[in-house]
């Protein structure tokens, strides 16, 4: 596991959804000091970036701790980005926005419910859960951890979602689903009365992710060191 940690990997995706056929690249990994965990992704069209996004959370323990998340997406041609970080001594989160709509611009501020625990970004969802032990420990299935997500990228990444709630934050929960026919263990993320799915590798790497209501794909190419 420390070994896994000191680096960071990089793995290609390719992900379809009703807008087309995309290359998704996400590394991810520690900091050099350990104190961090970062997450990096690039979403190309025709070798164009259309979505880019960097995630970085404090490493706790055996928690990881929202701290920063920036995500930009260009809609109609047009650059949106969002900003999500947390102020820890107010528990608060502040979303800095940047849009050609006015109403999607400036600073705002969110209160997290109190004694909210197992806080997470959507985008290292399965990271947060094996810090924390879950991914190890799940064997039997339909065991299960409570996680409480924030949404990187809102609101500009429920745009490119129908029928989906613009919320910055939902409770979820992560249930172990057990093992497809290949071996890889199956993880089911419910969430605002939707399921997204995960299947990890026998290192516990992600292979792909399925958001069947949104029909949106994910699966691994290859990885790089």
């Amino acid at each position: 596991m420390k070994e896994d940690k000191s680096k960071s990997l990089k793995i290609l995706y390719k992900q379809k959804d009703p807008s087309g056929d995309f290359i998704l690249s996400r590394e991810a990994g520690a900091s050099a000091s350990q104190k961090e965990f970062v997450v990096k992704g690039q979403l190309l069209a025709d070798s164009q970036v259309v979505e880019q996004l960097i995630s970085i959370s404090d490493i706790e323990k055996k928690l990881l701790r929202p701290n920063i998340s920036q995500f930009t997406v260009w809609i109609n041609k047009e650059k949106n980005f969002s900003e999500i970080s947390q102020d820890k001594t107010l528990n608060q989160l502040i979303i800095r926005l940047k849009s050609p709509d006015p109403n999607n611009n400036g600073v705002k501020f969110f209160t997290l419910p109190e004694n909210t625990q197992n806080i997470c970004f959507f985008s290292q969802v399965i990271e947060c859960a094996r810090y924390e032990g879950f991914i190890a420990r799940a064997t039997k299935e339909n065991d299960s951890l409570e996680i409480n997500l924030i949404w990187d990228g809102y609101p500009f990444f429920h745009k490119l979602l129908e029928n989906f709630p613009s919320k910055l934050f939902s409770p979820g929960i992560l249930v172990f689903g057990g093992k497809n026919k290949n071996g890889d263990k199956r993880f089911i993320l419910k969430i605002e009365g939707d399921e997204v799915l995960f299947e990890l590798d026998s290192k516990d790497k992600l292979l792909r992710r399925i958001w069947i209501s949104k029909g949106i794909t994910i699966e691994k190419i290859n990885d790089k060191l």
